[in-house]
């Protein structure tokens, strides 16, 4: 082919036009014709030379056209992965030095792109992934030649590189694997990294649902339990949270000191709010107090349909140009993502749940929405439960507070003082009663019981145990038969209510009963389970009488006591 023009290599109709006049320079696919007459698909990369005394050539590569598309293919493939692709990649020598490093992994390590590219680049990890863990994975890698993969617990970092304990850990695949030369020598390895938890946001929403289900509702305390969504909400998902309940969700002991709003209107009041600035730059309402949102905000519009409200943030925004009382802090600390969420349980809504974003650049999106809808259902649900326990423990309190004794007769012969206090404080309310009562001949009569349980229908129990003990009183029996007549009733009270609704409304009672006689100066004791009095004297310890406790009825209904103990001492 020496000495030949080049065109004459080029087959029929496949002459690139100006090949021989210096105008072809770069990369082409031609047709050449194979020696032996067929045509041959080349790729040529065609480059200007220039010689001695200002003569000029032109240097010619050809190569398969096949070939060629696969090596750009496959270079592309590598810079895509390189650059492009949702892996961090390194490249470390055999003394465990990062001597190269992708963009994305800085960013993964929360470092700037310009760390990475002054000598020596610094080892992957060096942030958010504990820096031995990366070095000893590679040193193993360099020590069995086989490739490594390990799960990492990623703890989330802020701005400024402060970890947030609060926020969930991300998971991380990282793999390890040999790089060699190709005569199998190694030279380094490579190491390759993968958020995967950050790619499955059904997968967060999840773990975070599951975690709150532990987290909210831990207690049967309205309070606590909206201030356990707060905890939850901030900073894990939003920056701020509030949360206004309606006042007809507050206990009733709670709603008799409040100030109801006028008819036609819903009331709210701030039941919790929670930040992450410790001063509480956004908050104009503190705890406990009402609060009012505009007619046209997220809020009131949330209410009003029961449904997420989502608005983006400006000095601007018609609602909040309305409440200036708002609209300062939000301008002020930059407020742009603002979000609305009713908190809704058995068709019921109890209140709002307000969230919002500054310091965290991203607005609430789809799956944001997705996560609060869920967190704030099952927070709902929790709140309706407090709801419901508090206005039964208030509703079986008052019943208790009105059944027992308002004020103890004045006696002649006899002081009585008296204090009532629950023994268990998180129930505080359950059939425990007392009384004096007035018997002739100046005695009176001492009883102190104990219906087993709590709640209304411990409350109702007491009361017509009460009522039997005081009728029995009148008829001035003695302490022993007074008791195996309530026993008697206990019975015949269980026994209506297991025909009439299925089960007993008493399970079990203790009674002590005591008569005084201030004149023959004695103490007639009965009990039926219920622990012995106790005599407090001057000069000697406390000390409790000697009175047999009883026996147990073959209904198991009351615990009763035919015997008597009578103490008789010359003290008050």
């Amino acid at each position: 082919m020496l000495g030949r023009p080049a065109a004459s290599l080029l087959s029929d109709g496949s002459a690139e036009p100006g090949l021989g006049r210096g105008r072809f320079t770069g990369d082409r696919h031609v047709s050449l014709r194979h020696r032996s007459g067929h045509p041959v698909r080349l790729a040529l990369r065609v480059r200007d030379l220039t010689g001695r005394h200002g003569r000029g050539g032109r240097l010619v590569a050809a190569c398969a056209a096949r070939g060629l598309d696969l090596w750009e293919l496959r270079e592309a493939a590598v810079h895509g992965l390189l650059d492009h692709s949702p892996i961090g990649v390194a490249v470390l020598d055999t003394e465990v030095r990062c001597q190269w490093v992708n963009d994305l992994l800085l960013r993964m390590e929360g470092l700037a792109p310009d760390d990475g590219l002054s000598p020596p680049p610094p080892l992957p990890g060096g942030r958010m992934v504990p820096m031995a863990a990366v070095e000893r994975q590679a040193r193993q890698v360099l020590a069995s030649g086989e490739s490594l993969r390990s799960i990492e617990h990623i703890a989330p970092s802020g701005k400024d590189g402060t970890t947030r304990s609060q926020l969930p850990a991300r998971l991380r695949l990282r793999t390890s694997f040999p790089v060699r030369d190709p005569s199998g020598a190694t030279l380094g390895v490579c190491q390759t990294a993968v958020d995967f938890a950050d790619q499955d946001r059904a997968r967060q929403r999840l773990l975070l649902v599951s975690e709150a289900s532990e987290l909210i509702g831990t207690t049967l305390d309205l309070d606590r339990t909206v201030a356990e969504l707060a905890e939850f909400l901030v900073p894990r998902v939003a920056d701020f949270a509030a949360v206004d309940l309606l006042d007809d969700v507050r206990a009733a002991n709670e709603l008799a000191v409040r100030q109801r709003p006028p008819s036609g209107q819903a009331g709210l009041y701030r039941a919790a709010h929670l930040s992450i600035r410790a001063d509480h730059p956004e908050v104009v309402v503190p705890i406990g107090a009402s609060t009012k949102y505009p007619a046209r905000s997220p809020q009131s519009t949330c209410l009003l349909f029961g449904r997420t409200v989502r608005t983006a943030v400006t000095p601007s925004t018609p609602w909040l140009t309305e409440d200036p009382l708002r609209r300062a802090p939000f301008v002020d600390i930059g407020v742009h993502s603002h979000v609305a969420v009713p908190l809704r349980a058995r068709g019921a809504t109890a209140g709002v749940v307000t969230l919002l974003r500054w310091e965290n650049p991203e607005p609430f999106d789809d799956d944001d929405l997705l996560l609060v809808e869920e967190l704030c259902a099952r927070a709902a649900v929790c709140v309706d439960n407090a709801r419901r326990f508090a206005r039964e423990h208030g509703a079986a309190l008052a019943l208790q507070t009105s059944l027992l004794p308002p004020a103890l007769p004045q006696h002649m012969a006899v002081d009585v003082a008296y204090r009532y206090l629950p023994a268990d404080a998180e129930a505080g309310v359950g059939g425990d009663w007392f009384d004096v009562i007035p018997l002739s001949g100046a005695r009176v009569a001492l009883v102190v019981g104990d219906v087993v349980g709590h709640g209304i229908h411990a409350a109702a129990s007491m009361g017509r145990l009460r009522a039997a003990v005081q009728t029995l009183a009148d008829m001035d029996l003695p302490p022993e038969e007074v008791l195996g007549h309530l026993d008697d009733l206990v019975l015949r009270l269980a026994e209506e209510a297991e025909a009439t609704t299925g089960g007993a409304a008493v399970t079990g009672a203790t009674c002590v009963y005591a008569v005084y006689d201030p004149i023959a100066r004695s103490l007639c004791v009965a009990r039926a389970g219920h622990p012995s009095p106790g005599v407090s004297r001057l000069r000697e310890p406390v000390g409790f009488l000697d009175v047999p406790p009883g026996h147990r009825s073959d209904s198991a209904a009351c615990r009763s006591s035919r015997s008597t103990s009578t103490w008789r001492r010359g003290a008050s």
